[in-house]
């Protein structure tokens, strides 16, 4: 074969080559119009099960909380084989010294709307004698019921009328009781702050026992 037919031969197979590749591009063309990669198979499969479900959110409650209401204090924590959490109103008579002298505690009675108001004071009390929360002439009588190395307990349960009494007033009550000798012991209490920290417990109470 001479060199010219030879190169006219090769010119002949390249433009075979040529159309044949152009045709499989035009096809792969129409076949995936986008131009896009094709995806590529995932090697893990699919979740078991589809897809999966998507986790409530919870936030859990502190195990104690605080609030103060001018000088009171209104906490909640939670109480090992209680339901719910427990809440209280809480105010603390100090000396100068910031040692306790007193401490009043304001809780849910035996119904929700009462109250149990209890009082804690030193060992050196006559417990015969009523301990009294008084502002001027209106006054609330707690009954001594224990007394342990810590300190001695008062506790009753006032009526509406009693705690009407006493609980908006905004000049400072006292904290009366008789000390081993007989002899009259008065306290300062502050009132500022109870009127809004007995609304907010008995909120509290309402929310599912605090």
């Amino acid at each position: 074969m001479t060199p010219t037919l030879l190169r006219s031969a090769t010119l002949c197979l390249l433009l075979v080559f040529y159309v044949r590749g152009d045709g499989a591009l035009a096809q792969a063309a129409a076949r995936n119009p986008s131009g896009a990669a094709p995806a590529v198979p995932s090697l893990s499969g699919p979740p078991a099960g589809g897809a999966p479900a998507a986790l409530p959110s919870t936030t859990p409650r502190p195990d104690r909380t605080t609030a103060s209401y001018g000088d009171w204090i209104l906490r909640c924590e939670m109480q090992a084989g209680l339901s719910g959490r427990q809440c209280e109103v809480v105010h603390t008579v100090l000396d100068q010294r910031g040692q306790t002298l007193a401490q009043l505690v304001a809780r849910r009675g035996a119904t929700a709307a009462s109250i149990l108001l209890s009082a804690q004071v030193g060992t050196n009390v006559t417990v015969a004698d009523p301990l009294r929360l008084t502002v001027e002439q209106a006054a609330i009588s707690l009954t001594f019921r224990r007394c342990f190395a810590r300190g001695c307990f008062a506790e009753a349960q006032p009526t509406e009328a009693e705690l009407s009494s006493i609980v908006p007033r905004t000049e400072p009550a006292k904290v009366e009781f008789h000390d081993g000798d007989g002899q009259v012991v008065s306290l300062p209490v502050s009132l500022r702050g109870l009127t809004p920290a007995l609304n907010a417990l008995r909120i509290a109470d309402q929310d599912g026992s605090g």
